[in-house]
């Protein structure tokens, strides 16, 4: 919606209040949401709607580019300089990392002038969010709605991004929509929907992360990286 629009409405919805309190806040939103319980009319004299495109999940770009500079600009992280290094493992039963001991201590190993930070993906508000990734540099994760938190990531971090055997667009659409940086590369034995036990290769990883690591120290790419494809 365009800003003149929204300061002059309300918005009209039905939610928890948890989660108005929790995201309509930081947008400076919240006073302007009126729950509508069920079979509840409403009249206004002008209605506003999105369409071409409905909106969804994937609303990504330019749109996702504003959201997240608003969240940024709320939780006074814009400013952060980049500068830790977080691996992190989902929670969740599906697409959890079951070798994540064996394999932060590999890159640990292989990178040591890097601190390396394990970090557990658990459900978080967003201002916990923005406080924990705010001033990432560099951050392992595995695709998923996790990569939402690319709201609130620093810019600069470099994203060593891990698919899975379905093909997710929007986890890197969100991150790259962020302005980030992506190395990508695929597990194809992770089940994208269902429980499996995911032991990753540490080869590869150890290979993606060097990527990531000469991108950081270099401002590009390597040229030649490894049998890799650079998009």
């Amino acid at each position: 919606m365009p800003d003149d629009i929204i300061q002059k409405s309300y918005i009209l919805g039905s939610a928890e209040k948890r989660l108005v309190d929790e995201y309509l806040t930081p947008l400076g939103l919240r006073e302007k949401f009126i729950n509508v319980s069920d079979n509840e009319w409403v009249y206004t004299s002008n209605l506003y709607i999105t369409a071409n495109p409905y909106p969804h999940c994937s609303h990504l770009g330019p749109l996702y580019k504003k959201l997240g500079d608003k969240l940024k600009n709320y939780f006074n992280i814009s400013n952060l300089p980049a500068r830790r290094y977080i691996l992190s493992n989902r929670k969740s039963y599906m697409r959890q990392i079951h070798n994540f001991d064996n394999l932060s201590k590999a890159i640990q190993d292989a990178f040591p002038s890097n601190k390396y930070e394990k970090v557990i993906d658990e459900r978080l508000t967003i201002g916990e969010t923005a406080k924990l990734y705010g001033d990432a540099k560099f951050l392992y994760l595995v695709v998923g709605s996790n990569c939402f938190k690319s709201l609130v990531l620093n810019e600069k971090a470099v994203v060593v991004l891990v698919g899975t055997g379905a093909y997710d667009d929007s986890a890197i659409n969100a991150i790259g929509s962020n302005g980030n940086k992506i190395v990508y590369y695929v597990e194809p034995s992770i089940s994208h929907k269902d429980y499996s036990y995911n032991v990753l290769n540490i080869t590869l990883a150890i290979k993606a992360c060097s990527i990531a690591n000469y991108y950081i120290n270099n401002s590009r790419f390597p040229t030649d990286p490894a049998g890799s494809l650079i998009l």
